[in-house]
């Protein structure tokens, strides 16, 4: 890691990292209560069951490239903008490839998704490419130290998605297809926030497989590991 990109306190950066951390749990309680006041237990479980599918779903897939992008970038940071497109170009095909796969569960056991509508099934599918990019370009940030700007996208999430969800609930328009909406858009900001940093610091340089492969090893060590 350069040391020129260090923080003028590491712990003051630990520190806000775990306000960080508080707030969005604060912010996500909130809006559980939210969802589960206005939507009933029913709406609030099938907004739970929608997010849950795509978060485990992400996780199994993601092939820990996010450890690859910490390891790598640290090591030499002019792999930076490479890594950053190829976390791209990875979160795209293997969010598919997890998309895919709980169609195919679902389709063989449908009991799966419960009485979930196949078009919220969909929606949720689209949160996986999101939930990994997100970590990958996190995980590549804070090699550099970036921590201020992966907390701006730790927030953003729930933050659209508490004041989504209110402004919904107020005028009486909430739904279990506009919650999931709403946490969709939460996504999409945290990662045009990360994107911005990062092509404000590295940039996004032309996809490397070897790099790729590369990365898929050492994170596929850690992923079952």
């Amino acid at each position: 890691m350069d040391g020129a990109e260090r923080p003028p306190s590491l712990v003051r950066a630990a520190v806000a990292t775990y306000a960080t951390n508080v707030a969005a749990v604060a912010l996500s309680l909130t809006n559980v209560l939210l969802i589960a006041w206005t939507l009933g237990p029913a709406g609030r479980g099938e907004v739970a069951l929608l997010i849950a599918v795509a978060v485990v779903t992400s996780h199994l897939v993601s092939l820990s490239v996010q450890d690859a992008n910490a390891n790598l970038a640290g090591a030499d940071p002019s792999q930076r903008a490479a890594l950053a497109t190829n976390s791209l170009v990875l979160s795209l095909l293997l969010g598919a490839v997890g998309a895919v796969a709980v169609a195919g569960l679902v389709e063989a056991v449908p009991a799966v998704a419960g009485d979930v509508r196949p078009a919220l099934l969909l929606l949720s599918m689209v949160g996986i490419p999101l939930l990994l990019l997100r970590t990958y370009l996190s995980f590549l940030l804070q090699a550099g130290y970036a921590f201020s700007a992966t907390n701006r996208a730790w927030l953003a999430g729930p933050l659209v998605g508490v004041a989504g969800n209110a402004a919904l609930a107020l005028s009486g328009a909430i739904t279990v297809t506009s919650a999931m909406a709403a946490w969709i858009v939460g996504q999409v900001i945290a990662v045009l926030v990360l994107m911005h940093h990062v092509r404000r610091r590295a940039g996004f340089g032309r996809p490397d497989r070897g790099l790729a492969a590369r990365s898929l090893r050492f994170g596929l060590k850690s992923h079952v590991g």
